[in-house]
């Protein structure tokens, strides 16, 4: 990512967001909804299936009216079900054939409800039978095609959210670095803070005619292969916190780049500056910082000009290293 998204961007990101949210748990309740309503659709046809033979059985003539009425109900209740989820994928091309069978079973009830026939019961009992059998198979089709759906809808979910996490952090990690004034492996302040104090330090400096110094330290061998990730990144720590107390709290230390920290000293002469130089390297000779072949360091001492720029006096002074 070479750049910062523009404030536009990021908060359309985060309306599709909010937007995808509610159409989320709107889509899966309308799944459990279907699901809920074709467990009922199972349990009323397996309902014909075991009440038609037990119809038979019945001598109380109220009771018979009942029942015959509840099964009416159902029939009706199924086919308006039919009507309604034809169109959907798990019934697709057996819509044809649950509707005739549906139908092929209805007729066969309203003829037994004519002629209250043995034998035309039995065969209604058949048909119920072979009807409920089908639409408990397409039902459990439709199921594992709504399961297979959400399984897909929530790995992608899981996947859409590790994304968002890795975006979020990477955008408020280039932000960081946008804005902070630390160097974070060393925690000495960066470039773009020593820059900014450079300029400000030489302003008050030919204003004041105060006596203002830079000190630059080159470290020499850090990009050797040999040292380990892990023993660059102690030996910055160390020499981070190895400069910052050495320094006075009026200085300014930074990590200029990979290989090179500066130290701005104001209200200090170039003879004054010396005198850290030495305290510095003393330190330095004497850490052990655990690294074969050891690392060397060059040593830069320049005094401000008033008749110069900030930029021309940190140019001079890099071209002495």
């Amino acid at each position: 990512m070479r750049g910062s998204w523009p404030k536009s961007q990021i908060t359309l990101l985060l309306y599709l967001i909010v937007f995808l949210i509610p159409v989320g748990f709107f889509t899966v309740s309308k799944s459990f909804d279907t699901v809920y309503k074709d467990a009922q659709m199972m349990q009323k046809a397996a309902w014909l299936k075991e009440i038609v033979p037990l119809f038979f059985e019945s001598k109380d003539l109220e009771t018979s009216d009942i029942v015959i009425q509840k099964i009416d109900q159902t029939l009706q209740e199924i086919s308006l079900w039919i009507s309604k989820n034809g169109k959907y994928s798990a019934l697709g091309e057996n819509r044809q054939v649950l509707e005739e069978d549906f139908l092929d079973a209805s007729a066969c009830w309203n003829i037994y409800k004519q002629d209250r026939s043995k034998h035309n019961l039995l065969l209604c009992k058949e048909k119920f039978i072979h009807f409920a059998a089908f639409l408990e198979d397409r039902i459990l089709a439709e199921q594992r095609q709504l399961a297979n759906l959400f399984y897909l809808s929530l790995a992608f979910l899981m996947l859409f959210v590790l994304f968002l996490i890795y975006f979020v952090r990477l955008y408020m990690h280039i932000q960081h670095k946008k804005h902070s004034i630390y160097d974070h492996d060393t925690m000495l302040f960066n470039k773009k803070y020593f820059d900014s104090q450079l300029a400000l330090a030489c302003d008050q400096s030919k204003r004041y005619k105060t006596h203002l110094s830079l000190l630059l330290v080159s470290v020499k061998g850090f990009d050797n292969k040999t040292y380990s990730s892990r023993s660059k990144r102690n030996f910055l720590q160390s020499v981070g916190y190895i400069f910052h107390t050495s320094a006075r709290t009026s200085d300014i230390v930074c990590r200029y780049n990979e290989k090179l920290i500066g130290i701005l000293l104001p209200f200090t002469s170039k003879e004054n500056a010396s005198v850290l130089t030495e305290r510095i390297k003393k330190t330095l000779k004497e850490y052990e910082f655990g690294l074969s072949p050891k690392i060397e360091y060059s040593f830069i001492e320049t005094e401000y000009s008033p008749d110069e720029t900030a930029e021309e006096f940190i140019a001079r002074s890099l071209s002495l290293l």
